[in-house]
């Protein structure tokens, strides 16, 4: 019950910063955008310079409040996110496949949220430690239960590595408040596997 009571205030506070970086810090940048619009110059290149650096900002800004709080889940749902997630990180050398045969619905958005919150912790494992290419997030649906494989095609690591770090305590935590059952599977150039069952 602790650590459910922590998770939920984590994620109360965490809306909560998101929110205000949105409404404030976005906000007030896009204002200056507008102010420098009509500043008249000889320069016209410096201003076109600070509005530019201005706009680099705003999508910082905007980056870090949707990793604080995925607004788009309560709005979208979970699958788009992740589709856009899958854009984002695309490059020659990377990927992330989503792969879902079967219509899946989730009971709650918080269901969702905290599963977002384990595939973010994931994929920054994959890419910190892992080495890997393709970072696959299948979904299937079996028996009225949900399951979800994250895996990807890196070095891999021993088992006891695992539970000592890679944000195992944060994954597990947050898979333990949706009741969800969970396992961890890998071994050194196989890759890694984590199986989880609501």
């Amino acid at each position: 019950r602790l650590k459910n009571a922590i998770i939920t205030v984590q994620d109360q506070e965490r809306k909560h910063i998101a929110s205000e970086l949105h409404d404030q810090v976005s906000n007030k940048l896009n204002l200056l955008i507008l102010m420098l619009n009509n500043i008249k110059t000889e320069n016209g290149n410096e201003v076109a310079i600070i509005k530019n650096e201005v706009r680099k900002i705003i999508d910082k800004n905007r980056d870090i409040s949707h990793y604080l709080f995925p607004v788009e889940i309560e709005n979208i749902g979970l699958f788009f996110t992740l589709q856009d997630l899958s854009i984002k990180y695309k490059t020659p050398n990377f990927e992330i496949k989503l792969l879902c045969h079967n219509p899946v619905n989730f009971s709650c958005k918080q269901t969702e949220i905290q599963l977002y919150r384990v595939i973010q912790e994931s994929l920054t494992n994959v890419l910190k430690h892992s080495k890997a290419t393709v970072f696959t997030l299948h979904f299937k649906t079996y028996k009225n239960q949900i399951i979800l494989i994250v895996s990807d095609n890196g070095i891999g690591f021993e088992k006891d590595v695992i539970k000592k770090g890679l944000g195992f305590t944060s994954i597990e935590t947050r898979l333990h408040s949706i009741n969800a059952s969970f396992k961890f599977k890998s071994k050194p150039k196989k890759g890694t596997q984590l199986i989880i069952v609501i």
